[in-house]
């Protein structure tokens, strides 16, 4: 059996796409951290619904602010892919010279780019909505 190479690097070492993918790195790392932090935010959720004192719905409330932070660029990365698929890859695809002008240009194609920071501007403005709610 051949044994392949990756030229990326291992793929448990999550901090080698900085060289190559800013924003694959942000995604891999929140989500990792949020594999931990979402069952502890679940418990404590639990916890504020059997035990209702003020020190445990304030460490959920925190928690669940936590997690909104942290699921972030998996939010991003589904409105980009969301963008990429109903584009055709027209709004963040990078094509050949040949390829290019093969493609129709569509007035849609830049709505498309811009429905990613649409929309995590709109989950942003609904964070601090919540926070507001919470701690005013």
């Amino acid at each position: 059996m051949e044994k392949s190479y990756d030229v990326r690097g291992r793929q448990s070492n999550i901090f080698r796409l900085a060289r190559f993918d800013i924003a694959a790195l942000f995604h891999m790392l929140f989500y990792r951290i949020l594999i931990f932090v979402a069952p502890i935010s679940a418990a404590m959720i639990a916890a504020s619904l059997l035990y209702p004192n003020a020190s445990v719905l304030l460490a959920s409330r925190l928690l669940i602010l936590l997690v909104w932070i942290l699921f972030t660029p998996q939010l991003f990365s589904a409105f980009k892919a969301f963008s990429l698929v109903s584009s055709r890859g027209a709004a963040f695809g990078k094509f050949s010279d040949y390829f290019a002008l093969t493609q129709k240009r569509r007035e849609v194609d830049s709505v498309y780019r811009i429905f990613p920071y649409a929309g995590i501007a709109v989950w942003a403005i609904a964070f601090v909505v919540l926070t507001v709610l919470w701690f005013a």
